[in-house]
């Protein structure tokens, strides 16, 4: 799922989805 992916993304710039 996306969700494991957006809190790597997220912790570096900030996932937006």
């Amino acid at each position: 799922m996306f969700n494991q992916v957006c809190m790597k993304i997220v912790m570096e710039i900030g996932c937006i989805f």
